[in-house]
Order: C-alpha cells, then sequence, then structure tokens
C-alpha cells in the first residue's frame, strides 16, 4: 500500500514558521470519536450501528499517524502500518474477517497510544516551503474570492441574472422553528432562507415580525411534502408573505425526478420563481433530467473537509456548466463520526487566527467559492456563522484545510482504498 497522500501533506503544506501540525493529536482524536470508538471495541461489523463510517475514521487516524512518522519515531507507527494495511484490505474486498481483523488493530493501536502519549510531544514542525499550486491532487482552486464584509453585499449572481446571498439559514421541516429565533437571525443579518414548506407560515410570521425590508430577502424552498403543484406554490408564498425566489429540487425516487423536474420548469416559465436548483444530485443525475438539466442554476451538496462533495469530479463538472455550487453538512458531516468543528488540525487554525473553528469552516469554503448552508438553532450561532464574511483565510491555511482530503482518503487509487462514495455491500452480505 503507498501512502502518497501522507507523503504530499507534509512535503507540500506550508504554514507560518511557528505554527505546529497536530497530527498525532487527530489521530487520538479520530480514534475516539463516537461509532469509532465504540466499532473498535464491539470488533464485529454486526455490531455497528455505522460500521463504513468507522473504518473511514480509522483510516483518517492512521493517514495522520504515518504522516507523523517523518518527524518522530515509536512503535506506534510500525503498529499504525499493520494496521494501514487491514484497513486497505477490508476496502479493497470487504468482509466480516477483515472488519474485524482492523478493529483489532485500531483497539491496539489506540492503548499503545494512551501509553505512549509522554514520548509524543515533540510535535512536527513545519516551515516555509514551495507551494504546489494544484493543491494537495484536491481540485480546488486556490484563488481567494473577494467576499464583502458586509452581510447584504455577500451576494453570488447566478448563472441566469438573480443575485443570491451566500450565506443560507436552512429551516428544515423537523419539528416546528422557533419564530423568535428566526426573526432574531433575519435583525441579525440573514437574507437568504432555505425553507421547507411545512414550515412557511411560521417563517413568514417572523418576516413580518423581524421588520426586514421583504425586497431584501432571499427565500429558496424544497419541493418537497404537499408542495406538488402552482396552487401549492402560490399557497406557501402567501404564507411567507412574498414571491419565492429558488425551487430547489431534492434527489428523490429516481423517475419521479423527471416528471417533477417539467413541473418546475413551467413554474419557472410562467415567472411563479426566478431560479431553479438541486439538491444531493450529480453532475450525471442532473444529465438525466429532461434537457440534460440546462435549467440548473443551483446545486446544493454535501461538502466538508472530508468530502469534497458526491465525487471528486463535482467541481468540475458543475464549474463547466455555470452551476453555483452551496456547501450542507459543512460543519457536521453527519452521520459521520468525525465532526469537522472538532478537528484538531481546524482547531489549531482557528486558534492561529482568532477564529472560532466554524468560523473557519466556513471561511474556506466561502473562498473557495461556495455559498453555504447552514443549520442554527441559536442566536449565537447564527451571530458566529455570519462572522465568517469579516476576515480571510491566508493561502498557507486554505490550502492546509484542504489537504486534509488526502487524509481522510488517500491516494492513488488502486492501493485498497477504495472511494467513500463507491457502491458498498449491505450488512447482510458480510
Amino acid at each position: 500500500m503507498t501512502w502518497l497522500a501522507c507523503w504530499l501533506l507534509v512535503q507540500t503544506i506550508a504554514v507560518v514558521d511557528t505554527s505546529r501540525l497536530p497530527l498525532i493529536e487527530a489521530a487520538q482524536w479520530a480514534l475516539q470519536a463516537g461509532d469509532s470508538f465504540g466499532c473498535a471495541v464491539a470488533k464485529r461489523f454486526q455490531d455497528c450501528a455505522q460500521p463504513w463510517a468507522a473504518v473511514e475514521a480509522w483510516r483518517y487516524a492512521v493517514a495522520n499517524l504515518l504522516a507523523a512518522r517523518k518527524f518522530t519515531r515509536g512503535q506506534h507507527f510500525e503498529l499504525a502500518e499493520r494496521t494501514a494495511e487491514a484497513i486497505g484490505s477490508f476496502f479493497a474486498t470487504p468482509d466480516a474477517g477483515k472488519f474485524t481483523e482492523a478493529a483489532e488493530k485500531v483497539s491496539e493501536l489506540r492503548r499503545q497510544l494512551s501509553l505512549q502519549t509522554p514520548l509524543l510531544s515533540a510535535h512536527p514542525m513545519l516551515h516555509e516551503a514551495s507551494i504546489d499550486s494544484a493543491g494537495l491532487g484536491v481540485p480546488f482552486p486556490l484563488a481567494v474570492v473577494q467576499i464583502p464584509a458586509e452581510t447584504e453585499a455577500a451576494t453570488l449572481q447566478l448563472r441566469g441574472g438573480v443575485s443570491m446571498p451566500l450565506l443560507a439559514l436552512s429551516i428544515s421541516g423537523r419539528g416546528r422553528p422557533s419564530l423568535s429565533n428566526v426573526a432574531e437571525a433575519l435583525q441579525m443579518g440573514v437574507r437568504h432562507l432555505q425553507v421547507s414548506p411545512s414550515v412557511a407560515e411560521v417563517v413568514g410570521q417572523a418576516i413580518w415580525r423581524s421588520k426586514v425590508n421583504k425586497a431584501d430577502l432571499f427565500v429558496s424552498v424544497l419541493w418537497e411534502g404537499f408542495l406538488n403543484s402552482a396552487a401549492q406554490l402560490e399557497s406557501v408564498a402567501a404564507k411567507l408573505g412574498k414571491p419565492v425566489d429558488m425551487l430547489i429540487l431534492p434527489k428523490g425516487e429516481e423517475g419521479a425526478e423527471s416528471q417533477k423536474w417539467r413541473h418546475l420548469e413551467r413554474l419557472r416559465d410562467k415567472h411563479r420563481v426566478a431560479t431553479l436548483g438541486v439538491k444531493d444530485f450529480t453532475p450525471q443525475e442532473v444529465d438525466a433530467l429532461p434537457n440534460r438539466g440546462a435549467g440548473v442554476e443551483f446545486a446544493q451538496c454535501v461538502f466538508t473537509p472530508y468530502r469534497p462533495g458526491p465525487s471528486r469530479n463535482t467541481w468540475r463538472d458543475f464549474g463547466q456548466r455555470f452551476v453555483a455550487l452551496a456547501a450542507t453538512g459543512l460543519l457536521s458531516d453527519w452521520p459521520r463520526p468525525l465532526r469537522p468543528t472538532d478537528d484538531p488540525h481546524v482547531l489549531a487554525i482557528a486558534e492561529r487566527t482568532g477564529r472560532s473553528s466554524a468560523q473557519v469552516l466556513i471561511r474556506w469554503a466561502l473562498q473557495l467559492g461556495l455559498a453555504v448552508v447552514f443549520h442554527a438553532d441559536r442566536g449565537q450561532h447564527v451571530r458566529e456563522n455570519l462572522g465568517a464574511l469579516g476576515f480571510e483565510l491566508p493561502r498557507t491555511e486554505m490550502q492546509l484545510i484542504s489537504g486534509l482530503v488526502t487524509l481522510a482518503d488517500p491516494v492513488p487509487p488502486g492501493d485498497g482504498f477504495g472511494h467513500p462514495y463507491a457502491p458498498r455491500p449491505v450488512a447482510s452480505e458480510l
């Protein structure tokens, strides 16, 4: 097995002279997180709630250790190599026995790390070095996108000319949202609301209470639930107290999407809505829509430092179509156990920049040219997230965050590591 990604990380990332890369801490954190810890203890595939997510966390831990091997020595690095082989073997040909073997190696590695913690105090320090403009093999542009610090001015112009605020507060239909919290978020400066149709009435009341000029608001609505006709769209708009700016088609039942998309296009053509988008679609799935999805101007997908969209070609393929990309799941990566806001690498950047880890991650996505859709139930979290507009990440920190994917999903392909979005066997097949 080759660990080119680890070599790339330590060879090409440049940070300021006083910065340290917390590789050991990241490994320890990944081995203790949620299902990562529980599945290592359980050791049996069928006894784990999220076995694939656990193995991905183990892989991240081991990749961090092997990257740290360049700077220090220890018995744990030899065990890390054997653990990497066991994990790679499981990804190459998954079965219950190989999962158990990997879990046993991970448990032993975790015990060894806890015993040798005092020996790991010499953290690797990285000095200024030449930066590979390709960005650690990750297809992200490193040029900084200029973003106004004022919330109202931080917008993205969609292909059809509609101006959309970069930061969106998602208000889902799971439970009843707090009217006062939504109103407070608007008063703080939120100007883009992504709304489930089932909560349109509460959101409309919050808009009225906030006294914000409705003309300054951008509202996108998910085409789901009872929303299935022009009459229902008019009803939702009436509850909101303003027209719907964008309709978003979530990924759903195969075969039904084309029919729904034709309906959305008719609504747009009749000027019932300004623009259209999709959620959780790959570029290939957009191709399968009528007219090859030519009307798609906005695509929302899970995007974190560990998994840049449904595939590594997503950025390029949607970019060629001039489709705006929006990140969701950026702060949690739910349901996987590694929460990006708790990652020692991200926390170290937050400390260096004097910002929170959430602000660092949102700013990273914004500077890559993404819009960001976030969930927040508390006013303090909304205020914190909006604060991502008030600073800029240095190029080296941008490249460091973008490079984390090479630890989460080591390259090149064919080294025993399957792509995290490849089809996987179900538990009954193992």
